[in-house]
């Protein structure tokens, strides 16, 4: 079972994600959504993993997923 505390706080501008207990296959799509859904009104985030027991690849992948979505939003759109 995995609990997350968004916006728990803030460091150095950015927000602090606090996850903690499980993130495997069956959280990891719950999460890379709810994550995605703060880093669209807070780009720059930390995500503190220090609570979690376990992580698998399925919840590697969301963050990373999350990491990119976060990333785009910082991008100014360009145009052609």
């Amino acid at each position: 079972m995995l609990d997350a505390d968004l916006g728990s706080g803030e460091y150095g501008g950015c927000a602090v994600v606090a996850l903690r207990g499980e993130l495997d296959l069956m959280d990891a799509a719950d999460v890379a959504d709810a994550l995605e859904a703060f880093a669209a009104r807070e780009p720059r985030i930390i995500a503190d993993l220090s609570g979690l027991e376990f992580i698998d690849a399925s919840g590697v992948a969301a963050l990373s997923r999350v990491r990119r979505h976060a990333r785009d939003a910082r991008q100014p759109t360009r145009m052609r």
